[in-house]
């Protein structure tokens, strides 16, 4: 008898378990009955990217789909490749694939550290309203998550920027290129710099890669289309015979 499909959530930088709740009644709008579960990448705090990539890659089994959004995105990509036993699917919501030139690596470590000192001891709700300015947020409807200071250890935080950063993360387009893993790649139509990474991903001739633009939208896709997300990877499943997972 064959299993039922998971769905694995990995979510962002200043983001909860709980951000996936919206998933399952969402999928299930479109006819996708999945388990999902959703893993606190903040329990694997003082790790280094590569331990966290491993730790995800471990969990990985080929009866579920790994979904990552933004900095639970670049670990899910990573985790993928990674992993022994490969997922059902892979899905990568408003992220990068890595790979930054050495100057881009140092200036995005510099941006990494100013803010991991903000995080450390700025006033939290200043630094809440301050991160929401940054230009990757601005495009699509004005949806932002509410962040309570107490969900979160600020140490926490600033290891994630600091460890975990894209200035650490190899270049996975020779992954993407050669994968035989089915991926959905999601980007906002108004997040200017993810769409510019989608539409380099778009030109990759590799069938098993499908990038899909959510028109209207910015970076923070779960919050400002919801329904879409749900609806995009629904179609991916069922098109990729996702459903059920493999046997037992």
């Amino acid at each position: 008898m064959a299993r039922r499909l998971k769905i694995l959530c990995l979510h962002g930088f200043l983001g909860l378990p709980a951000d996936w709740e919206f998933l399952g009644p969402a999928l299930a709008a479109h006819g996708v009955d999945a388990e999902i579960s959703a893993l606190d990448l903040w329990s694997f705090s003082g790790l280094s990217l590569t331990e966290v990539v491993q730790r995800v890659a471990d969990l990985c089994t080929s009866d579920e789909i790994l979904l990552g959004y933004s900095m639970g995105g670049r670990i899910a990509l990573m985790a993928c490749f990674a992993a022994l036993e490969k997922p059902a699917g892979l899905g990568i919501v408003s992220a990068h694939y890595g790979g930054l030139t050495p100057g881009a690596c140092s200036d995005r470590q510099a941006w990494d550290e100013a803010w991991a000192k903000r995080f450390e001891l700025g006033n939290w709700h200043n630094v809440l309203a301050d991160w929401s300015k940054q230009p990757v947020f601005s495009g699509g409807p004005g949806q932002v998550p509410i962040r309570d200071e107490a969900r979160f250890d600020r140490q926490a935080l600033a290891h994630a920027l600091r460890a975990w950063s894209v200035a650490h993360q190899p270049d996975q387009r020779p992954n993407l290129a050669q994968s035989n893993v089915p991926i959905l790649w999601l980007a906002g139509e108004q997040d200017t710099k993810y769409m510019q990474v989608a539409n380099h991903l778009s030109g990759m001739a590799n069938n098993a890669l499908k990038v899909r633009i959510v028109k209207g939208a910015g970076h923070r896709l779960p919050w400002q289309a919801p329904d879409v997300v749900a609806q995009l990877l629904a179609a991916f499943i069922t098109s990729n015979n996702l459903m059920v997972g493999g046997l037992p």
